[in-house]
């Protein structure tokens, strides 16, 4: 059974194809699309989330409902393309 997303405390979405956009009026259409991350974070609320991984996905903006996860400790965000953070960053 899959666990419900109040159980999750780790989540591992490295190189994940599942963040590429395939909306093809988006300028990132098969890249990882900021948007497409947040709506996931969004839509998808883990309020025991303590470790998310992000690594090898080319990531250039980090989109804000990642600070919103107020139980995340552990952010790898290895391996992107990171140009800028988003001013919550300094919260």
């Amino acid at each position: 059974a899959l666990a419900s997303s109040n159980e999750v405390r780790s989540l591992d979405l490295s190189a994940s194809e599942d963040l590429k956009c395939k909306n093809i009026m988006c300028e990132k259409i098969d890249e990882v699309c900021v948007c497409k991350l947040a709506r996931f974070l969004v839509q998808n609320p883990f309020p025991n989330l303590e470790s998310l991984n992000l690594s090898g996905n080319s990531v250039e903006v980090l989109p804000e409902p990642i600070f919103d996860v107020q139980s995340l400790t552990e952010l790898n965000l290895s391996y992107n393309k990171l140009i800028q953070l988003p001013n919550s960053f300094e919260r």
